[in-house]
């Protein structure tokens, strides 16, 4: 019995022991419930970073997006802006800068100071509540006139320019994003422009706002008694006494890209079509006469030499309007006078070779609303050369020369308008008639241009070429 009492109090632990042991495990348990709660709020706590993360990521890109509410505003605003004289200088009032922030580290950083005070014309995405401010800049290193020397250009009229945006959103998130304009299109804002050489041998003034040359290749400048200049420009060299004719010479240049000069695009436009068969229609499609059969028209005929071309030989002048012909045209006569002169535009396939004594000649504007501006302001269009050249008076022939290959000028000419040739040098299968070997302006020549006296034929709205996030 002894040992069996012994043997039952083995078995059995005292109640201290069980109480101290039942101790020892509520601590354990109370250690891995807090354990447990750490690491629950450690989760919590990655979850909500991961959340506020993933919430910044969608905010910033959100902010990214409303840039471009900056950006079309920017491109409206540039659109009646960009190529008029007021581009030159500061419009603070429309966040619009003529020249590159100085104050910026390098040209490639955004404006920072700029965009801390741009306060006019600011936006608010009603989307996102995101509030953006931007900043204009025309990517030149001054203010004035822009050029070749110190500005960023598309072609010779249209400098680049930087929108910056900056976009504040929730949470202090902010994003600055840059898209890259052009003010779109080929505007000349030389009276001359040429893809191959330009030279000048004689007494030529060039004035008007827009009174400088720009060439691809070389420029020669011989001056006369009398020449006058602003600047002449060429991706080559410019030789000759530029200095002497008031002007300054700038070598190497940015070459340009001078558009395809075709005038079938614009035969739609014509009021009377001068067709290679001797026939003459109005823009309706009704036949006026076959000057084969019935003769000249007013003076205009097909001529039987080769080449064939139409001729005007007679100084009466024919009906107002756009003409537009298929092959070369030729004109001696003395038509037009000072009180009543010869308004036609000429588009021609060929070439336009225009010579007399005392023709007074203006581009034909026109009423009709469907013809662009751009097409009413040209006098002269050809597939291939345009020679002009007799006694011209100065202010006779407002509007734009141009043609797909080069331009002569000789004797006594003068014009109010714009010249552009491109050297194209194609073949033409139909004949062209190569009147002109180079462009050359020699005797008395006179132009007066002004850039936004005429409308540019190629215009076309500001083009968005590019754009960077600079910052978020």
């Amino acid at each position: 019995m002894e040992a069996r009492l012994q043997a039952g109090s083995r078995a059995r632990k005292p109640a201290e022991t069980l109480r101290a042991e039942r101790g020892a495990s509520l601590i354990f348990s109370l250690a891995a419930l807090a354990g447990l709660s750490v690491a629950a709020a450690a989760m919590l706590r990655t979850t909500d970073t991961a959340a506020m993360i993933a919430g910044n990521i969608g905010f910033h890109e959100s902010a990214v997006q409303s840039s471009d509410l900056a950006l079309e505003a920017a491109v409206t605003f540039l659109s009646t802006f960009a190529k008029t004289a007021a581009s030159n200088s500061d419009a603070t009032g429309s966040n619009y800068y003529a020249s590159l922030d100085g104050s910026a580290p390098s040209a490639m950083e955004p404006p920072t100071s700029r965009l801390s005070t741009s306060t006019a014309n600011p936006i608010v995405d009603s989307a996102t509540g995101n509030t953006i401010r931007y900043v204009i800049e025309r990517m030149c290193a001054s203010t004035g006139a822009a050029s070749a020397v110190g500005c960023l250009l598309e072609d010779s009229a249209s400098p680049t320019f930087r929108v910056t945006t900056l976009v504040i959103g929730p949470r202090n998130t902010s994003a600055t994003v840059q898209h890259y304009v052009t003010a779109g299109g080929f505007s000349p804002n030389c009276a001359i422009m040429t893809n191959d050489s330009f030279n000048a041998n004689g007494t030529i003034s060039i004035t008007g706002a827009g009174n400088c040359v720009y060439s691809n290749t070389d420029a020669n400048w011989t001056n006369g008694s009398g020449s006058a200049v602003g600047d002449v420009y060429a991706a080559g060299s410019v030789s000759g006494n530029v200095a002497g004719a008031g002007g300054t010479a700038h070598s190497f240049a940015a070459a340009i890209t001078i558009p395809v000069i075709d005038p079938s695009s614009y035969r739609q436009y014509a009021d009377y079509i001068f067709k290679a068969d001797g026939k003459i229609y109005n823009r309706a499609g009704t036949l006026v006469t076959d000057t084969v059969v019935s003769g000249a028209w007013w003076g205009w005929d097909l001529s039987s030499t080769s080449p064939v071309r139409w001729r005007k030989s007679n100084t009466t002048p024919s009906p107002e309007g756009l003409y537009f012909f298929e092959g070369n045209v030729t004109s001696n006569a003395n038509v037009g006078t000072t009180g009543a002169p010869f308004r036609v535009s000429m588009f021609a396939t060929g070439s336009i070779d225009l010579s007399g004594g005392s023709a007074v000649y203006e581009d034909y504007k026109g009423t009709d609303p469907t013809v662009p501006q751009g097409v009413k302001d040209v006098f002269l269009m050809a597939g291939g050369d345009i020679n002009f050249r007799g006694g011209f008076t100065a202010a006779a022939v407002p509007g734009s020369i141009l043609a797909n290959e080069e331009i002569d000028m000789r004797g006594s000419s003068g014009f109010v308008g714009n010249l552009v040739a491109r050297n194209s040098n194609a073949t033409d299968p139909a004949g062209i008639d190569n009147v002109a070997n180079s462009n050359n302006f020699s005797g008395t020549t006179t132009i007066v241009y002004d850039p936004l006296s005429i409308t540019p034929l190629w215009s076309t709205a500001p083009i968005r070429r590019q754009w960077r996030t600079v910052m978020r």
